[in-house]
């Protein structure tokens, strides 16, 4: 079954007189197969060419917006019709956080339209794109991971990488308030962050950190980092931290990350 996206090739002349090139291509035929949930994989790519931009642009004087998306199927089952919708509904706020339609072409093109919206003026190009992908399923939870890269100048841009997790009980998302966020957890997710990055010890660990003191202790004197601020997600190797770049550390360092296997929500 189609999801009403369409091949789409066109050229248009904006109220600016700058020129924007788009596309939008078919679900791919070679689509995931879960032992649950199939998805289409769905690419959007447009381009906007700025009317007075620098010839030493990087970006050859455009902006581009980018959408790479693991798309559920619809489905005949009503007791996974639900599942469906909620991850169509949460994929289209990820692009256009103000609304709450299922994503669809439409949602696509007024997300690239806000961006360009944006850029229009600038002497320099811009860019965005967006990975959605299904990483995680099995009998309980479903488990999506994002990645957004934009770039509007400067020597490189800049990325985020955040997850959810579904429950298929009730179709709700895993939140920070499901977990135990004490003094351990904290512990534990610095310990594993810390050999990640091969710091020998707390000191040298303490020492690399762009967080005060303060919000890297506990109580009694404990080197702990603060939990990330993106609420984990399960993957097949457990529940996945992940601290964006510039969280804890310089951008060296990337996305600091860790995996807790022995992890259980609360009741």
């Amino acid at each position: 079954m189609t999801t009403g996206f369409y091949r789409k090739i066109a050229m248009a002349a904006a109220p600016s007189a700058a020129m924007v090139a788009y596309s939008l291509l078919m679900p791919s035929c070679a689509s995931h197969n879960s032992s649950e949930l199939d998805v289409d994989s769905l690419v959007y790519e447009r381009s906007w060419t700025l009317k007075d931009a620098m010839e030493n642009d990087p970006l050859g004087g455009r902006s581009h917006f980018y959408a790479k998306i693991d798309y559920p199927k619809q489905v005949d089952d009503p007791s996974r019709a639900e599942l469906v919708d909620s991850v169509r509904a949460w994929l289209s706020r990820q692009l256009l956080p103000s609304e709450a339609p299922v994503l669809s072409q439409k949602v696509l093109d007024m997300a690239a339209n806000v961006f360009f919206g944006e850029t229009d003026g600038n002497e320099w190009g811009e860019e965005v794109s967006y990975s959605i992908r299904k990483v995680f399923e099995d009998s309980d939870y479903l488990t999506y991971e994002i990645n957004k890269y934009a770039y509007s100048g400067g020597a490189h841009g800049g990325y985020n990488v955040n997850g959810v997790t579904f429950r298929k009980s009730d179709c709700t998302r895993v939140a920070w308030a499901d977990f135990e966020t004490g003094d351990e957890l904290r512990k534990t997710v610095t310990e594993e962050i810390r050999k990640s990055k091969c710091m020998p010890n707390d000191d040298a660990f303490a020492s690399s950190i762009l967080i005060d003191t303060k919000e890297s202790h506990l109580a009694d004197g404990t080197f702990a980092l603060p939990l990330p601020a993106a609420t984990p997600w399960l993957t097949a190797q457990g529940w996945v931290f992940t601290y964006q770049p510039y969280e804890i550390l310089p951008w060296c360092h990337g996305a600091p990350a860790c995996c807790i296997k022995e992890l259980a929500l609360k009741q």
